[in-house]
């Protein structure tokens, strides 16, 4: 758990610090973001603010992550097709960056993907990588080609406005919020809005929007 500028593991019940060396903002708006990276944790919380961190080991402490100086902080990213991936970086918030498959401390000076606005969102999703900004979802998908291992595709309109909204359940619907409302998504039609019954007075416009984009979802299964 991040908690304020610390990071604890709890393994048997008792709260360990485990930050070491490494430096954690304390900061409302810079949330963060983790995912299992083979066996490795890395996390990101924004970009601009503090470098992605790994944690290797549960014995052992954060570290700063290896990504060979290609940016410096990260506001999302996700584990796909056996590679660390990173979007919103610092050195452009359109960017998604991604690792070697054998090396997740390795990244290639031109492995990196342009989609013209701030990347929201990375989750994998029915054999791609979804890629979210705020008006277009795209998927990448692996080719099995060496020299050109992914192709670039847009797949809809209307992605989240909230990286840390986006769920994935296990029937394979996919959820997340916009300032509108909240919508699901199947990877191949338009995604549809489905708060429909909370709008108005009943919930919605009591909600500050400027704020939306700190929200966060998790899938109960029912």
């Amino acid at each position: 758990a991040f908690c304020a500028t610390k990071f604890y593991s709890d393994i048997d019940g008792t709260p360990t610090d485990r930050t070491g060396s490494v430096t954690i903002t304390e900061d409302d708006d810079k949330t963060w973001v983790s995912f299992d990276a083979g066996g490795t944790m890395l996390s990101c919380n924004g970009n601009g603010n503090d470098p992605m961190l790994k944690w290797a080991s549960a014995s052992g402490n954060l570290a700063a992550a290896d990504v060979d100086s290609r940016f410096t902080s990260a506001g999302v990213g996700a584990w796909f097709d056996n590679r660390a991936w990173f979007g919103d970086v610092n050195t452009g918030e359109d960017r998604v960056w991604r690792s070697s498959n054998t090396d997740i401390g390795s990244w290639g000076a031109n492995d990196y993907f342009l989609f013209g606005t701030q990347v929201t969102g990375l989750v994998p999703f029915h054999g791609f990588l979804c890629v979210h900004t705020n008006e277009e979802i795209w998927g990448l998908f692996p080719t099995g080609n060496a020299t050109t291992p992914y192709r670039r595709q847009r797949r809809a309109d209307k992605g989240t406005v909230a990286r840390r909204s986006i769920v994935v359940t296990e029937r394979g619907w996919m959820y997340y919020i916009r300032r509108e409302g909240v919508y699901r998504w199947d990877g191949s039609s338009q995604p549809s809005r489905i708060s429909g019954s909370i709008d108005g007075a009943r919930y919605w416009s009591d909600l500050n929007k400027d704020r939306l984009q700190h929200s966060h979802a998790i899938a109960v299964p029912h």
